[in-house]
């Protein structure tokens, strides 16, 4: 009997689609409010009457100024490369080449393909730990302070937020150190396109005087995938500079398409945006406040806000935590039994993102299915389990959300830039003969990836023992050459020494 043939791309979407599935993950439209009935028959290229993308002066010129007005930018670009184009574009019109730029240790791997690209220095402020509960607060401002006084050099500051857990750092308090340092402020803030038009949300990062964020629109609001926006305050970067890296990075086949999904999800959300914000509100704090009678699933919530560097709080981002069982168990179940897609599973955590698109019967799904579980969880531990199997259950919990949190970020010695890294010839050492070495290649997981080695950092013990916490816990961790993780790149020694 023949192999059969494998199913073309298209038709496994179109079998998802037609499923039973309910998408707690991106695209924020949740295939419902998708503009178009037939995309093909509107997609062009750049023809006479509709603009160009990198000198728009007409259709495209106006939609994007009418983005600046509703965001309250001084201007605003789409992207059609997702975030990942305006990260590269900021961070490479604030920063010279060679110079220092200040990051948040948990910012997105197109961040550190910037450092990449213009060899940049990086000096790294990193998220407050949160007290087993295995995510990253948020971003102190005196830590920034303090870094920006040690090294007058660094050029730009990168911060994530909210990260891809919901959580929000002192933006405002960040901001006001960069201005009077005489530097601009980037916010990858891909997770937060609603916040805007959200009254009991968190604020934006360009309210809070910003001089660059990017937002995914399709992370969150119901747009295409890979459809974004930069926005821009006038101060501290360069407008023709941003706007010369944006043609650099950009497609010169931009989608029209995915431009027309960007005018068509603002158009919506400026229009009922905010009634459609609080009518979600509405619905995820019933959701919450069912979810807090739980108890072997615990839904973070508001109090974290004050904690951690925790400045505020995205509260539409479910994030499950699970007490004496792994996330990716939960995931699994969720998936399988109940078909209920999740977008992101850690070790002990999971996080399914909800927007405008979700209605009442995909919540109540998600609520139902905790609820059996957490009852299933919850008898298990009482007809299983002595007191000592308890306790042991418990302490081998603590060491799972120590040992995670402890590498969330593990703090690095920076001897080469990425750049410096790569032109240096490499040499493969076994696992436990990297310690001291210098990393030739990075490491992260997906979602949500953020390195945890980057090439040029000096590889300490906390580098290993993160990456054989995630292997042993069965996560692919991508970049390695040895996908067995028994190996690692790093720089020849000779190199080291100078």
């Amino acid at each position: 009997m023949k192999d059969e043939k494998p199913k073309l791309l298209y038709e496994r979407l179109k079998e998802y689609a037609d499923s039973d599935f309910y998408p707690f993950h991106m695209p924020g439209h949740k295939r419902k409010l998708y503009p178009f009935n037939e995309s093909y028959s509107i997609d062009i290229t750049e023809i006479d009457g509709f603009d160009d993308f990198h000198h728009p002066e007409g259709v495209l010129r106006d939609a994007m100024d009418h983005t600046a007005a509703i965001y309250g930018a001084d201007a605003s670009y789409f992207l059609v490369n997702g975030s990942t184009g305006g990260i590269l574009s900021a961070i490479s019109a604030a920063a010279d080449i060679s110079s220092g730029i200040l990051v948040a240790r948990n910012c997105h791997k197109s961040v550190y393909h910037a450092i990449f690209l213009k060899n940049l220095k990086p000096y790294y402020v990193y998220p407050q730990k949160t007290d087993y509960l295995g995510i990253a607060g948020g971003i102190l401002p005196g830590d920034v302070e303090k870094s920006l006084k040690n090294h007058p050099e660094i050029s730009a500051v990168v911060l994530v937020s909210p990260t891809y857990e919901g959580i929000v750092s002192d933006v405002g308090a960040i901001a006001k150190i960069c201005h009077c340092h005489g530097i601009p402020l980037i916010v990858d803030e891909a997770h937060g396109a609603h916040f805007p038009f959200w009254r009991e949300g968190p604020r934006s990062a360009l309210e809070w005087g910003a001089d660059c964020v990017i937002q995914s629109l399709h992370k969150t609001l119901p747009a295409l995938t890979q459809t974004a926006v930069l926005h821009w305050r006038q101060g501290f970067l360069s407008r023709d500079r941003l706007e010369q890296y944006l043609h650099i990075y950009q497609s010169s086949s931009p989608s029209y398409v995915f431009m027309a999904s960007i005018q068509s999800c603002l158009t919506l959300m400026e229009n009922q945006g905010r009634k459609q914000m609080e009518l979600h509100g509405d619905r995820m704090k019933q959701f919450l406040g069912k979810c807090q009678w739980l108890k072997k699933i615990r839904l973070l919530d508001e109090s974290v806000v004050g904690r951690f560097g925790i400045f505020d709080w995205d509260w539409t981002r479910v994030v499950m935590m699970t007490d004496g069982h792994r996330g990716e168990e939960l995931y699994s179940i969720l998936r399988d039994r109940y078909h209920l897609q999740m977008e992101m599973k850690t070790p002990d955590y999971v996080v399914a993102i909800t927007s405008i698109a979700d209605d009442e019967n995909g919540l109540n799904r998600l609520y139902h299915a905790l609820k059996e579980i957490d009852q299933e969880w919850r008898k298990e531990t009482d007809e299983c389990c002595s007191c000592a199997d308890k306790h042991e259950a418990e302490i081998l919990r603590q060491e799972i959300h120590m040992e995670q949190e402890a590498n969330l970020c593990p703090r690095v010695e920076v001897p080469m830039t990425p750049y410096e890294a790569s032109l240096c010839p490499t040499e493969t050492v076994f696992l436990e003969q990297a310690l001291g070495r210098i990393a030739a290649e990075t490491a992260y997981i997906y979602p949500p990836g953020i390195p945890f080695i980057m090439p040029g950092e000096q590889i300490d013990i906390d580098h290993l023992r993160i990456l054989s916490f995630y292997h042993h816990m069965g996560f692919q961790i991508r970049g390695l050459k040895d996908p067995a993780m028994r190996q690692l790149q790093v720089i020849e020694r000779f190199q080291e020494n100078g």
